[in-house]
């Protein structure tokens, strides 16, 4: 079958869109809810989308695709409300199931994804793991979120965050673009009817906009490198060992948790046995950093070609600099214009100067025309190259959430967990829900 937001063909086994993440289920609730009555449609979470649309204010939106780019791009990059986000897209595929929207400026990233992340980052990863949406108050569960957690987080840490920050930069700068273009021929209107007023408050507009991102990153060429430098390919190798080492202490961080709550809750020092060794710690840390790095040493297999390509656009950057400043260099203008002024005193030989100097200007001008047309295919051919690269990860990051299940949380966390739940029961405890052990 064909992912209905990106269009990636994937296998029908699949739960989520290796590509864009996309959520399958998603389907069959809509066409469950297209059956009832919308009104009386009730989420997973308990929630009527009445109630969502009330409360998220989603019943304005109209279905069209230019409303919905309106809310889910400020949503996603300029309010940065991943949450509320991911309402919307609920809300949405129940609302218009046979609706299919074009996602122009989307990360290809998630939004669930997003809403983790950004939640790790501001309070901490073994809150991430232990918060109560994510548990139904079983070890098996806790030990498949600490898996999906850390695939998760490490992918997005590594490289999600980075294509996320490139198409944030990408939607701004073309909605500042397509208003400077209107307010230029507002402006030009302006000045055939020599109206004054708004000439200059329109300039002042104008002005802002461009200001507002500065003057090296405005030009088209400044803002490809902007773009490649959000991307930030070159710390992508390094950052995968050390992303590595410091999720290798989740898992027993997480037991350290769970024991400490055990112990003090039930005054339970008899199990004090069960701490772990620093030597096990390191072990198991070791077990994590090598399943990471066994998964995403082979996202990097396109990231050579991805970093030549970067190379041949700074490059070419570089040239459109040099130009630029060769035009802009005020002895040269100067001896321009100095040179064209003598040929009016010097005759036939003042006038070759003028013209040669001139030329020189033109040339460059031209050259620079030239090198910003060879930027825009040697950037076409870069992105294609990231775009290889961000289906890798994408897909290394679901090898790894599998292998962490596998070959860690299943064969050491849920054993360990539930040693310590045993001793409990062994010694007359009576067992309260996971989540108090998790605080």
């Amino acid at each position: 079958m064909f992912c209905p937001k990106c269009g990636t063909n994937v296998d029908d086994s699949y739960a989520f869109c290796f590509k864009c993440g996309f959520d399958f289920s998603k389907l069959n609730q809509a066409e469950d809810s297209s059956q009832q009555n919308y009104n009386k449609t009730t989420t997973e979470n308990g929630h009527s989308y009445d109630q969502y649309s009330s409360m998220l204010e989603f019943n304005s939106f109209d279905g069209s695709q230019e409303q919905f780019d309106e809310i889910y791009y400020d949503l996603c990059y300029i309010q940065r409300d991943y949450q509320k986000l991911l309402d919307f897209e609920e809300y949405v595929s129940v609302k218009y199931p046979n609706t299919t929207y074009e996602y122009n400026f989307s990360c290809g990233i998630n939004t669930t994804f997003l809403l983790l992340s950004s939640y790790t980052k501001e309070n901490d990863f073994l809150k991430c793991v232990s918060v109560d949406d994510l548990n139904d108050g079983t070890v098996q569960t806790l030990a498949d979120n600490l898996a999906f957690c850390l695939s998760t987080n490490y992918f997005m840490d590594l490289f999600g965050w980075r294509v996320y920050d490139f198409f944030s930069f990408s939607f701004k700068y073309n909605l500042a673009w397509e208003q400077y273009l209107k307010l230029q021929e507002a402006y030009e209107a302006y000045v055939k009817e020599g109206n004054d007023n708004k000439i200059d408050s329109t300039k002042s507009e104008m002005e802002a906009i461009s200001k507002e991102f500065g003057e090296a990153t405005w030009s088209y060429e400044g803002s490809v490198i902007k773009k490649i430098d959000l991307l930030d390919s070159n710390h992508i190798q390094p950052q995968l060992t050390k992303l590595a080492e410091q999720y290798g202490s989740t898992l027993s961080d997480l037991y350290v948790v769970v024991l400490n709550n055990a112990i003090k809750i039930h005054n339970a020092d008899y199990l004090q046995v069960l701490y772990p060794t620093a030597l096990q710690k390191q072990q198991i840390a070791k077990v994590i950093e090598n399943e990471i790095i066994c998964a995403f040493g082979k996202s990097t297999r396109n990231l050579n070609l991805v970093l030549i390509k970067e190379n041949e656009c700074r490059g070419i950057y570089n040239s459109i600099q040099n130009l630029s400043e060769k035009l802009s260099d005020s002895s040269l203008l100067t001896k321009g214009a100095m040179t064209i002024g003598l040929a009016l005193l010097s005759g036939p030989l003042g006038i070759a100067n003028g013209i040669r100097e001139g030329y020189n200007l033109y040339q460059a001008d031209s050259q620079i025309t030239e090198f910003r047309n060879k930027l825009e295919n040697h950037f076409k051919l870069y992105l294609n190259e990231v775009t290889r690269l961000q289906d890798d990860m994408f897909e290394c990051g679901d090898k790894l959430g599998e292998s962490i299940k596998t070959n860690v949380t299943d064969k050491y966390f849920v054993s360990a967990i539930n040693d310590i739940f045993k001793k409990l029961q062994d010694n007359g405890v009576e067992l309260l829900p996971l989540n108090r052990y998790l605080e």
